[in-house]
């Protein structure tokens, strides 16, 4: 667990101007670690920064931070770049390990067109060779991000007709059988 020290650097036991601070913290695998850390103020790069310093695992780091899809996808792409597989060789290796997953449905992805479903996130991270132990980090920040744009939506969606095209026809064809046997109701009684 990390606590700041704000009066004197542990290790040299010198005094820290007061918007300075002193974090010791126990990093996964080495020894007790100090790291000078000075208030960032509201500057939004220098806030990721210190988030780095702080973290054993900058793609935890970047995932905890991340605020919006387009930042989400920056990632994805950086993940697929890091795996150094071409789109075509990317969905290759989905095909191979059960998820089929053609070219062009990963290009819309990594061009922000469409936001991953929670099916076609685990199939990119387990082709591109992501660590099955920072599956769920992935998961968690694409359900948080999904619920945001959920909540933040103005116009909500009409049911089954905002979903997808499938059931926007099939929700159509109801419609069109619904009027013709009204039609045909109506046909009915007034012959009688």
């Amino acid at each position: 667990m990390t606590q700041p020290d704000h009066d004197h650097d542990p290790a040299s036991d010198t005094p820290v101007s007061p918007r300075t601070s002193v974090l010791t913290a126990r990093r996964a695998g080495t020894s007790q670690a100090t790291v000078r850390l000075r208030d960032p103020g509201d500057s939004l790069p220098k806030l990721v920064h210190q988030a780095h310093l702080i973290s054993n695992n900058s793609f935890h780091t970047a995932l905890d931070l991340c605020s919006s899809p387009q930042h989400f996808i920056e990632l994805l792409e950086h993940l697929r770049h890091t795996s150094g597989l071409s789109l075509r060789e990317l969905s290759n290796r989905c095909k191979r390990n059960g998820y089929p997953v053609s070219k062009s449905t990963l290009h819309d992805l990594l061009k922000g067109q469409e936001f991953p479903s929670t099916e076609l996130l685990h199939a990119f991270l387990h082709s591109c060779g992501c660590d099955a132990d920072d599956w769920m980090a992935w998961h968690q920040t694409r359900t948080r991000l999904k619920i945001a744009q959920l909540l933040t939506r103005t116009n909500p969606p009409l049911g089954l007709l905002r979903r997808d095209r499938f059931t926007r026809s099939a929700a159509l064809s109801f419609f069109t059988l619904t009027l013709l046997i009204a039609q045909v109701i109506v046909t009915l009684t007034l012959t009688k």
